[in-house]
C-alpha cells in the first residue's frame, strides 16, 4: 500500500493495568515497559490495534495473551 493507507498506526487499547507493564513500537512490537512480578500477575491480556491513515481508515485489532513462567536452569557443568 502506498500513501496514507500504508502508514500504520498501532495502539495497546486499555484493559486493565496492561498498558502500564507493556507499550508498542511504531513497528507493532510489543515490549516490556516495565519490571513483571509473576507472584503478583502472572497472565496479561492486550488488546492491539492496527489503523492505517487512509480516508476512510481502516483498524483491526488482535488479542495478545502474555504468560509468566518459571524457567530453571541448572548448571551440570
Amino acid at each position: 500500500f502506498q500513501g496514507e493507507n500504508g502508514r500504520i498506526s498501532y495502539a495497546l487499547l486499555a484493559s486493565s493495568d496492561s498498558q502500564s507493564h507493556f507499550s508498542v513500537d511504531s513497528t507493532g512490537t510489543i515490549r516490556i515497559a516495565r519490571r513483571l512480578d509473576r507472584e503478583t500477575k502472572n497472565e496479561f491480556l492486550l488488546t492491539l490495534q492496527a489503523k492505517d491513515h487512509g480516508t476512510p481508515s481502516r483498524k483491526a485489532v488482535a488479542r495478545v495473551q502474555v504468560k509468566l513462567r518459571i524457567l530453571l536452569f541448572i548448571n551440570t557443568g
